[in-house]
Formats: C-alpha cells, structure tokens, sequence
C-alpha cells in the first residue's frame, strides 16, 4: 500500500514488475535484519533477493536518528 500511495499506483492492478521487486526485497530485509537461519525460511515465495545491503543501528542510535528526524519536521 506505501509504493502504491507514494507512486500513485492503483494496488488493486499493481504492475507485477512492481509486486517483485517488493517480494525481493522483503527478502532482502530478512537476510540482512533476521540472521538467515536458512533462505528458504518464507519459502519461494518471495524470489532471489535483490542483493540490497541495510544496516542495522544499534537502539541508542536509531532513537537519537528518529529524535533529530521527527524534530526536524515535526
């Protein structure tokens, strides 16, 4: 729903290019925040990762990131 509002694109006739790249890298943010006990974990639902790589944060320095950003605009 959150590419659909941010793109401007209907979710009910999401374009299946679209519906991939989201189910990759969904895997993508498991491998990198789950430690991958195994890949195949959710199954093959959700295809070969794209090979992005997200850092974690430890708590004390998301919050004080999350502070400074919700300040900022808020």
């Amino acid at each position: 729903m959150a590419v659909a509002e941010r793109f401007r694109l209907d979710p009910i006739l999401m374009p299946k290019e679209v519906l991939d790249i989201d189910r990759r890298i969904t895997m993508d943010e498991y491998l990198s925040l789950f430690l991958p006990i195994s890949d195949k974990l959710w199954g093959d639902d959700f295809g070969e990762p794209l090979g992005v790589l997200i850092e974690c944060w430890d708590p004390l320095t998301a919050y004080r990131e999350f502070a400074e950003r919700f300040n900022k605009y808020f």
